[in-house]
């Protein structure tokens, strides 16, 4: 591990319990601005590492789908198992984002051309945040256009599991 790397407690946690605890966070937000939030989860899915950190990590691209959901409507949270992995993918019904841009909006500091002109464009850190939290987890981030408007935004975790100290070692190596 390099020691420029940060540390920190690591538990095994409920991405089902999780994902509702950002939820229950988010809506009071969500219905100030006139929208929805849709929470599904299938049970049972866990993660290895900080409860705080991936607390923070979903809340952001969270947040993120509301500032960018137009008024009345639904943003679909859901967790689902996939190829070795849990993921938690939040749906927004916004305006999408070009396909140039999709791996770029993990960067720091990197807004999409009309979020720059925005007021409620923020200053671009919520995601590089979120990416960098996942990569710390070992996981990843992945964006894309949804069929029919709207950005998917998907956390990817390694399946919880007895080598799961050694892919987070890994990650931080």
């Amino acid at each position: 591990m390099s020691s420029a790397e940060p540390t920190f407690g690591r538990e095994d946690i409920d991405l089902g319990e999780l994902v509702n605890e950002v939820v229950a966070d988010a809506q009071f937000e969500a219905s100030a601005a006139g929208k929805q939030l849709d929470l599904s989860f299938l049970p049972g899915l866990r993660a290895h590492g900080n409860f705080d950190l991936l607390r923070l990590a979903i809340g952001n691209i969270l947040r993120n789908a509301i500032r960018f959901a137009p008024a009345a409507s639904t943003t679909e949270i859901s967790t689902q198992s996939t190829l070795g992995e849990s993921v938690v993918a939040v749906r927004d019904h916004g305006p999408g984002v070009p396909e140039f841009d999709l791996e770029r909006i993990f960067e720091a500091f990197y807004r999409v051309a009309p979020a720059r002109d925005s007021d409620s464009g923020g200053v671009g850190l919520g995601l590089a945040i979120a990416a960098r939290i996942m990569a710390l987890h070992g996981g990843g981030t992945k964006a894309r256009n949804a069929i029919g408007g709207g950005l998917i935004v998907e956390l990817r975790f390694p399946f919880a599991n007895a080598s799961a100290d050694d892919q987070m070692d890994a990650a931080l190596a």
